[in-house]
This record gives structure tokens, C-alpha cells and sequence, in this order.
């Protein structure tokens, strides 16, 4: 299911090899792609912090999320202008399943993923109107977070959120899709 990315790097004379700890990420692989024609290298992944968020596994929707090598630190770049077309990509093809049946069944999920991506396109009130209007009202998944956990992994900090619009806007501001 996961993997755990490192990337080799050099000093600008490529004397030197560093690594350079991408992060854990769903599946693979994870090819190094000039995806704005630049001359650098980008790692186009999905933002895996939606897989499991609202919903199950295979419930779950992410946008897209781009990386970039620098120096010696991994850097999200999702919301760089030049990255806006990946981003209206996936809007368009996920705007196409509203039509299909399985939206009835579990929608919250796919409507994180499909907020997160409007605000990426600067449609965010457009996207949270379309949510409010297809939400499951009656899911719980999602309503609690732990903010802090101890070293066995038992949380030390639980919030929990009255509904699943207030548990999404914190989310989406935790993440960066939206401003608080």
C-alpha cells in the first residue's frame, strides 16, 4: 500500500550525494517529471492526508499534490500558478462522477477532495455550495481528530467538530486549501 520516498540529490558540482526524504505515500511509482516544462524535476503525487479522512480507503478522493527538490528539503508546490492546469484536470474529471450513483452512497469523501480542489482553481465558495448540498449528514466519519499523540500513539489531544462542514473547513485550513 505505502512507500517511503528518498530522493538522491547532488551539490550543484555533483561531487556530493545527499538524500532527501520525500515522505510516505500511497502506491507507486514516483518518477521525477519536469511537469511545467521548467527544466525541473516535480514529484506529481496525491495529497494523501484525504485517505481516510472522511471515509474509507476505497472511498476516499485526494487532489493532486506536486513536489519539488530543494536544495536539501523536500518543498510542496501545489499552489504555484504554473501547476493550475493538473489542478483543473482533476476538477474536470472528478466534476464528471457527480452524475454517478455512488455519490448518493458515500459522498464525503469525494467531496473533501472535490472542495480542496475547486479552492485550488479559485472556485472555493462554488465547491463548499456543492457540498453542502450533497453531504451525508449522518456520517460521523471524520467528526474527531487527535491533534497530539504520545509515544504509544495514544492520543493525548481529541477534537471533535459537530458536523461535517465544520470538520472539513478545519481540515482544508489545516492543510492549506483555504484560508482561515
Amino acid at each position: 500500500c505505502c512507500n517511503e520516498v528518498t530522493v538522491l540529490t547532488s551539490n550543484p558540482e555533483g561531487k556530493q550525494w545527499f538524500p532527501v526524504e520525500l515522505g510516505l505515500f500511497n502506491g507507486g511509482p514516483h518518477p521525477a517529471v519536469d511537469i511545467d516544462n521548467d527544466g525541473i524535476d516535480e514529484y506529481l503525487e496525491i495529497d494523501n492526508r484525504f485517505l481516510y479522512r472522511f471515509t474509507s480507503y476505497a472511498a476516499s478522493f485526494a487532489p493532486a499534490q506536486v513536489w519539488q527538490i530543494q536544495g536539501m528539503n523536500a518543498v510542496d508546490v501545489t499552489h504555484k500558478p504554473q501547476f493550475l492546469f493538473l489542478h483543473q484536470e482533476n476538477l474536470d474529471d472528478m466534476s464528471k462522477r457527480f452524475s454517478e450513483d455512488w455519490l448518493k452512497d458515500d459522498p464525503n469523501g469525494f467531496l473533501a477532495a472535490y472542495v480542496a480542489n475547486k479552492a485550488l482553481v479559485g472556485e472555493l465558495e462554488d465547491g463548499w455550495q456543492t457540498m453542502m448540498k450533497y453531504y451525508d449528514d449522518r456520517s460521523d466519519w471524520g467528526l474527531s481528530d487527535c491533534k497530539q499523540y504520545d509515544e504509544q500513539y495514544n492520543c493525548l489531544q481529541e477534537v471533535k467538530y459537530d458536523s461535517y462542514p465544520e470538520a472539513l473547513r478545519q481540515f482544508l485550513i489545516e492543510t492549506d486549501y483555504i484560508r482561515n
